[in-house]
């Protein structure tokens, strides 16, 4: 079922004009990242047009969106959720694409149905999630859930087609990238198909981490609860919370076999032995309100983890 007042611009059958030629390093790389990112907002690409060097201002980066949008290979989506424009590919983009040997497994001009009108918000808010770690993590590469499932469908390399799949580069302090997956859950699924998940997650050999961002933080205790993994590291934090404060942001880490509150920058250091309430009360962190004030914001992290560390301590099986 579709999102309430939402229209999409016809796009029909348009041809770029003679004079319209795609850039390689830039015209192309911006109709990629349309389409991997499956919805994205104006302001979100124009971010990623500004960090790659694709467009230095708002005129430039408009001026050349528009000349893809006008050549029908980007739709333009309306929604009431604010001043900026949503993007997606369209077949004939993806026709482009493939002739220039850009294919994409998971989503081919041949596929039945493009895109889904109730992914928006998640593929919006998995863009957010994505410039939060790329601005403060040193992410050596990132591949959408598109990127994943072609992955999956060529190789099967991950036992799951995750949301998203990164690496973070640790070479600085002398050891080896870390691979984390991202699961986002707006809603709790079933328990039967989260024993489902945990079974083909337990045979996982390509990521380190798995991160599970939740929409609230009420959502956290009943899913720790029902995943429960041995060969992978569990972190759970809500995903605004993630995107506004970055790694100030705090997080529930599986260590010792409970579950234990630590700062986001530890993250990479969970091989480490974990100071749990370290730096905790100096930071303004925040747990389920962007403007929450740092002491309540820390009572409700300790509040969560008490009443997830009461309801059995989530002893491992």
């Amino acid at each position: 079922m579709g999102l309430p007042n939402s229209t999409t611009k016809p796009v029909g059958r348009r041809r770029c004009p003679h004079k319209v030629i795609l850039e390689p390093t830039k015209d192309i790389a911006l109709l990629k990242r349309v389409r991997d990112c499956r919805f994205i907002t104006s302001n979100q690409l124009f971010e990623y047009a500004k960090a790659s060097g694709i467009a230095n201002s708002c005129g430039s980066f408009y001026w050349r969106i528009g000349r893809l949008v006008e050549c029908g290979l980007v739709q333009t989506v309306t929604l009431q959720i604010g001043k900026y424009r949503i993007y997606t590919i369209t077949r004939q983009g993806l026709r482009e694409l493939e002739n220039r040997q850009e294919c994409l497994l998971s989503l081919t001009s041949n596929a039945r149905v493009l895109t889904k009108r109730d992914e928006i918000p998640h593929a919006l808010l998995l863009n957010d999630i994505r410039r939060t770690f790329e601005q403060q993590f040193p992410v050596k590469w990132w591949r959408t859930d598109l990127q994943v499932r072609a992955v999956n469908l060529a190789a099967q390399k991950y036992a799951k087609d995750y949301d998203a799949v990164f690496s973070v580069d640790r070479s600085d302090a002398g050891e080896n990238s870390l691979t984390i997956a991202v699961e986002y859950e707006r809603t709790l699924k079933a328990e039967d198909r989260y024993a489902e998940i945990c079974n083909a997650l337990s045979g996982e050999s390509s990521v380190n981490i798995l991160f599970y961002l939740c929409a609230s933080a009420d959502m956290i205790p009943l899913l720790a609860q029902r995943i429960r993994l041995k060969n992978l590291l569990l972190c759970f934090t809500v995903a605004r919370s993630l995107v506004h404060h970055g790694k100030e942001c705090p997080v529930l880490i599986w260590t010792q076999q409970k579950l234990q509150p630590i700062p986001m920058v530890d993250i990479g250091r969970h091989n480490q032995p974990l100071k749990v309430r370290s730096r905790f009360s100096d930071q303004c962190c925040c747990w389920n309100e962007p403007r929450m004030r740092p002491e309540y914001a820390l009572k409700r992290l300790e509040w969560v983890a008490h009443k997830i560390l009461r309801e059995g301590h989530l002893a491992a099986d």
